[in-house]
């Protein structure tokens, strides 16, 4: 089964505006950075739904600082593709404006199928630039306050497209020292 999503990429722009080059004039040492934009493309292999059987797209061997600051670290690529292509350009545009978006996650590494939910002030999606490149920040303190995590732990993650969650389980538990 197919599903019909808009790929989402950024658009640098690096022609500077009149205002910015009137300022740069003013203030010959500062230089106009070039803006991002996101913009949408039509997929030229549109996505299919992850398999019903193994969906975990984003899979994540946890590590000490993912556990202690809460906030597990997604590539630019993982976040683009496994998750900005389901999501409004509304949503996307807020996050790259270095809004944080509010999210839920469901847990549903327990056996018997059903699914904690966890929606918090605590449970949000983040962007970060630095000198290193750019990346995204799923913070997640609730659930791994909730859980006994461990570093060298498997987590599994997707963007369930029909709840609009996260659904995200535990994959492979590493003893504890």
């Amino acid at each position: 089964m197919m599903i019909t999503t808009m790929k989402k990429t950024i658009y640098y722009n690096f022609f500077p505006t009149k205002a910015e080059e009137e300022a740069a004039k003013s203030n010959p040492k500062s230089q106009p950075l070039p803006r991002r934009t996101p913009v949408e493309i039509r997929d030229v292999y549109p996505q299919t739904l992850p398999d019903p059987n193994n969906p975990w797209l984003i899979r994540k061997v946890l590590r000490h600082e993912e556990i202690q600051s809460s906030k597990l670290v997604l590539s630019f690529n993982e976040t683009f593709e496994h998750i900005f292509r389901y999501w409004s350009m509304d949503m996307v545009s807020n996050i790259l404006k270095g809004k944080r978006f509010y999210v839920s996650i469901w847990d549903v590494s327990d056996v018997s199928g059903l699914a904690r939910r966890y929606k918090s002030n605590d449970i949000f999606l983040e962007e970060e630039v630095n000198n290193g490149g750019e990346f995204y920040y799923l913070g997640w303190k609730d659930l791994n306050e909730a859980r006994n995590f461990n570093p060298g732990d498997e987590i599994g993650l997707f963007w369930d497209v029909n709840f609009g969650v996260f659904q995200f389980k535990l994959l492979c538990q590493k003893a504890a020292l």
